[in-house]
């Protein structure tokens, strides 16, 4: 009878099938197949979700921020110049030079 392997080649695959069936980590850190699947399946999809929240906070709440910052100022600035309005108005009420010439 003619033998396929070395005899370290078919401890090695017998080693290889002994992690494969087993569900835990052995001596050397390495893992299953399907765990390492599975662990880059959760990298795929946490990083789609971080790149999804990522896109939500600037596209939606971050733009909303800016048009409320924008229009209180704007508002701020509008109630300043009401302000000097009726400054200047009261002003010219009581200065007739000032008055006549404008």
């Amino acid at each position: 009878m003619i033998q396929r392997y070395h005899p370290i080649m078919q401890e090695a695959e017998r080693r290889i099938d002994d992690m494969r069936s087993s569900s835990e980590l052995t001596e050397r850190g390495n893992t299953r197949p399907e765990d390492i699947m599975s662990d880059q399946l959760f990298v795929i999809i946490s990083g789609f979700v971080f790149a999804a929240g990522l896109w939500w906070l600037y596209f939606i709440e971050y733009r909303t921020y800016r048009i409320d910052h924008t229009r209180q100022r704007l508002f701020k600035i509008r109630d300043d110049l009401f302000k000097k309005g009726v400054f200047v108005k009261s002003y010219l009420e009581h200065d007739p030079i000032l008055r006549r010439s404008l």
